[in-house]
């Protein structure tokens, strides 16, 4: 167990009268605040129409040249949307209730900065991979820095209301990609990879200032082959996909924690596959028994990847991923995981890739029986265009039972 950290934290303020592959969305209302790596955009009439928001603008009015990284979220418990962007130097935390993101088409937020100084670092850090989820009375954030750390910040809703300086607390991990738990409650819930045969399970209670962790066993995760050909004969998840075996989804149903990662092919040092195409496993740990039940995506024909998982107060589990390969194209799904799995495509063209970090599922607000996924394909340009081969198409889609 570990004591938390202090800090204090002042804001700025931003107001904007400009426009301006990793996908991230937050919904309240009527309306939706949509990121990827280098664009926002805002709606106001619940996706009919976009409106270009520049997080190019947003960084340079803080004094910071904008780099690349965005997430956002609607956190209920504090009225306010959050808009992660990583600076060279920093990473700008942007709070807005709906009504500012409404009035202002996505342009006014308050503005926090933690940089270097914020944390004590001798030098500006290369803060990278942040995201964001909330529990009861809560907002937490996590993120890597160089050297392998990863960083688990939480905000007090009383303090994000009142825009003042904010006092906030953080651990440093001696992991990297922690992935924070979506709906976590009474906690913060984090999950992490050990190594591909360990789950490391954060808690951080409430009303408490120290952090404790499980370690629990899994079965082992194959991280070896994960390249699939397209009908063309493309390949999707080579070297330059960004995947790896990271958790990328984590949610809370109850007294169950869902965490789900992409998997490959074969396990490390083993000669026969496990999987004829790349997957998704799941882990289901009772947070208070800590027993792990584990489940797979998988399908003979094609492979699934990059998950990312929400859930709601009716106990909901949802998905979106990515899925294609063999005799498909690169696709955009969403689905459900408790009870009968469903899994839908919300895209059909000839794409020859999609993925990334941020390929996130959030839950609708008010509407909780409501989902969105925030994600994207890349239809192929035949011919090339520029020297591109493909183009980005970003998605956003809304899904329930």
């Amino acid at each position: 167990m570990n004591i938390v950290q202090n800090i204090s934290l002042r804001p700025l303020v931003w107001h904007s009268r400009d426009d301006g592959w990793e996908t991230s969305a937050a919904q309240a209302f009527d309306n939706i605040f949509y990121t990827s790596n280098y664009l926002a955009a805002c709606s106001r009439d619940k996706g009919s129409t976009f409106q270009h928001v520049s997080p190019f603008k947003l960084a340079a009015s803080a004094g910071q040249t904008f780099c690349c990284d965005q997430v956002t979220e609607f956190v209920p418990g504090a009225n306010m949307f959050v808009w992660i962007l990583l600076t060279e130097t920093s990473m700008l935390m942007c709070l807005a209730t709906p009504d500012e993101l409404k009035s202002s088409k996505g342009k006014s937020w308050v503005v926090y900065s933690l940089d270097a100084a914020t944390f004590s670092f001798r030098e500006d850090p290369f803060f990278d991979y942040p995201q964001i989820s909330y529990g009861d009375d809560f907002l937490y954030l996590t993120f890597n820095v160089a050297g392998g750390n990863a960083f688990i910040c939480r905000f007090h809703y009383g303090q994000l209301r009142e825009r003042q300086t904010i006092n906030f607390q953080y651990f440093v991990a001696n992991n990297s990609y922690i992935c924070p738990c979506h709906m976590s409650g009474n906690r913060g819930l984090f999950v992490v990879q050990n190594n591909s045969s360990q789950l490391r399970l954060f808690s951080w209670m409430e009303n408490s200032n120290i952090i404790s962790w499980n370690d629990l066993n899994i079965e082992t995760i194959p991280t070896d082959d994960f390249e699939i050909r397209l009908p063309d004969n493309n390949v999707w998840l080579g070297p330059l996909s960004k995947i790896d075996t990271s958790v990328t989804g984590v949610t809370r149903e109850g007294n169950k924690v869902w965490a789900a990662w992409s998997g490959a092919r074969r396990v490390y040092n083993q000669h026969d596959n496990s999987f004829p195409h790349p997957h998704i496993g799941i882990a289901i740990i009772d947070i208070i028994s800590l027993k792990v039940e584990q489940r797979y995506l998988w399908n003979p024909e094609h492979a699934f990847a990059y998950p990312s998982l929400a859930s709601n107060p009716n106990g909901d589990v949802a998905i979106t991923f990515m899925w294609g390969g063999d005799r498909h194209y690169v696709q955009h799904g969403v689905g459900f995981l408790k009870g009968t799995t469903e899994l839908w495509s919300t895209t059909n063209s000839i794409a020859l890739t999609g993925g990334g970090h941020y390929i996130t599922a959030r839950m609708s607000y008010p509407e909780y029986r409501h989902f969105i996924g925030a994600g994207y394909n890349s239809p192929k340009l035949d011919p090339p265009v520029n020297g591109y081969t493909y183009e980005n198409h970003p998605r956003y889609v809304v899904f329930h039972r």
